[in-house]
């Protein structure tokens, strides 16, 4: 039941965080810089993902599929960020496409893992 937990809180976490992105973006200026986007190991899912998770599930194939879709996620917020404070529009709309796609990519990962561990929970029961 914590990984269900865990992967829906996951998820909201990380499409709140590509919401902020580019809610950041249509402001004309922004508090937080490239250098203050905390990486993969840094948020929530990730301090979990690297702890109590690999735990859980650290065997799991689907389980360890998710880290480079979320590093890449953080990766190009990252990026998006250092573009915004350059000014390089091209490199912005590059990097919202890579964060999008990266998203997408990490939360099907976590409704992956999610929908494994409900229908493992109601196998044994």
């Amino acid at each position: 039941m914590a990984v269900l937990l865990s992967t829906e809180s996951a998820i909201a976490d990380h499409e709140l965080f590509a919401l902020q992105m580019e809610e950041d973006l249509s402001r004309s200026s922004s508090d937080q810089l490239a250098s203050d986007v905390p990486d993969e190991h840094q948020c929530d899912f990730g301090r979990w993902y690297d702890g109590a998770g690999q735990e859980l599930m650290g065997n799991d194939p689907q389980f360890q599929a998710i880290a480079a879709p979320h590093a890449a996620l953080h990766a190009a917020a990252t990026a998006l960020k250092a573009a915004a404070e350059r000014g390089d529009q091209q490199a912005i709309e590059r990097q919202r496409i890579a964060l999008e796609e990266a998203k997408d990519q990490t939360i099907q990962g976590l409704e992956k893992i999610a929908y494994e561990t409900a229908k493992k929970l109601g196998d044994a029961k």
